[in-house]
């Protein structure tokens, strides 16, 4: 809830005002008149002009630019203030720059505010790089951003800027749908009443596509209502926002680029120059669509070997983080050398993967160490994920497909050159050669 005051002449009488946070009422205690001193006058504003003043850079898309663009993610919207940058990734997937570099994982973490109607939609400390698809900036009255440090005035988080999506007042309902290639499809429309000094809108948009390459398709679902009441000097507005996103992420390894533990790999030309420590499953059975998603009981038991492997990550692309999701898409979503290490002894079955460690070694120097815990919180999970998402549109993964989950660790920095070594512990260990 946020409360809009329109600064009048207060009586001497009212000297001191409580503000309960998230809450739908305002308290206000009455002093003898004698006390003529104003104690404290709190007011709650909901834009970001209005909260840091003239100072400092600003910019602003309006509503009616907003209904011109009609954008399909948020990128499309922020990359037309100077000083701005979103590289668009698989479905919803986007990375921000204000000022700044392209931040990405922790990074990006504390790096930049994002606020609906003046307040931060997640509490310091906690974020997602893709926090704004939680927004509906699809039928926002108006995104803002404030350009550069802005912590002071509005919380740790604002390191390099702040974005500001406002909702919309209830006006009039309306209704409108479009479509386009590659299966995209959008349905949004706002219900409006009012009676008396109470004002009521719900605005819902839904979303799908199926991306233009395999496995790039989303659907989204985002549901917003509004509340205004008009209480003389006071506003008083009541928000509640739901969203739901369904997406893929596409990229694969080609077998031509998959090695095994102790090959030498191509090292020169690699933009990222980066190498990964990961948990690959082998699978013994098919999973296929059964009716019921596959538990990760269920996916376990059809899973012939636990390997250990490196990947190393590259992209075509000097600068892989502001080519936007299109090249990387094509570029198989950075997806380039991967190795095959040795399977596990067959104890791996009793041991956490979670809480398993793993450390990675460049030229015998430990340059990073992690556990599968870093991969969705366990890779069984991550394999599980992917079973299901591949069994529900019909092309399961099969007996003898080889599936690695993602990094354990932070990514070493790697070139030709290098040896490279992945240690699993009693898991076992996995390494390679760079050479020029």
């Amino acid at each position: 809830m946020s409360l809009r005051h329109t600064p009048v002449g207060i009586s001497a009488k009212v000297a001191n005002l409580c503000r309960v946070v998230l809450s739908t009422f305002v308290c206000l205690t009455a002093y003898p008149a004698a006390a003529a001193e104003l104690v404290e006058e709190i007011v709650i504003v909901e834009t970001l002009g209005d909260r840091l003043g003239a100072t400092g850079s600003a910019g602003l898309v309006d509503a009616e630019e907003l209904a011109e663009i009609r954008p399909t993610h948020i990128h499309e919207v922020l990359v037309r203030i100077p000083g701005v940058w979103v590289s668009r990734g698989s479905g919803h997937e986007h990375l921000t720059a204000i000022r700044s570099a392209v931040l990405t994982g922790a990074g990006a973490c504390g790096a930049f505010l994002f606020l609906e109607d003046g307040l931060p939609i997640r509490p310091a400390g906690f974020c997602n790089i893709n926090n704004l698809f939680e927004v509906n900036a699809e039928q926002a009255a108006g995104i803002e951003v404030w350009r550069g440090p802005a912590s002071a005035a509005l919380g740790g988080n604002a390191l390099h800027g702040a974005i500001n999506v406002a909702t919309p007042d209830p006006a009039e309902s309306s209704v409108g749908i479009e479509g386009g290639s590659y299966g995209y499809a959008q349905l949004r429309g706002t219900l409006v009443a009012a009676r008396g000094n109470h004002r009521i809108a719900l605005s819902a948009n839904g979303s799908h596509s199926n991306g233009y390459r395999d496995d790039t398709g989303y659907g989204q679902q985002k549901l917003s209502f509004i509340h205004v009441a008009d209480m003389g000097a006071w506003q008083v507005r009541n928000t509640l926002n739901a969203t739901n996103l369904n997406q893929e992420t596409g990229g694969f390894v080609r077998g031509y680029k998959a090695y095994d533990d102790g090959d030498s790999i191509p090292g020169d030309g690699l933009h990222m120059g980066v190498a990964e420590a990961e948990f690959a499953f082998r699978l013994g059975h098919d999973l296929p669509a059964t009716g019921v998603p596959w538990s990760r009981d269920d996916v376990m038991e059809r899973v012939a070997a636990l390997h250990v492997a490196i990947e190393i990550p590259d992209s075509r692309f000097a600068d892989f983080a502001i080519v936007g999701a299109p090249q990387l898409a094509a570029d198989s979503a950075c997806a380039e050398y991967f190795v095959l290490g040795p399977a596990a002894p067959a104890a791996w079955r009793s041991i956490d993967l979670a809480s398993h460690p793993v450390a990675f070694r460049v030229n015998g120097a430990e340059t990073s160490v992690g556990t599968g815990a870093n991969v969705l919180g366990d890779p069984r999970i991550a394999l599980t994920w992917i079973a299901n998402d591949r069994a529900a549109r019909g092309e399961p993964l099969l007996a003898g497909e080889v599936v690695t989950t993602g990094t354990c660790v932070i990514p070493a920095a790697v070139g030709p050159g290098d040896e490279l070594l992945a240690d699993f512990g009693a898991l076992g260990s996995v390494g390679a050669r760079l050479v020029s």
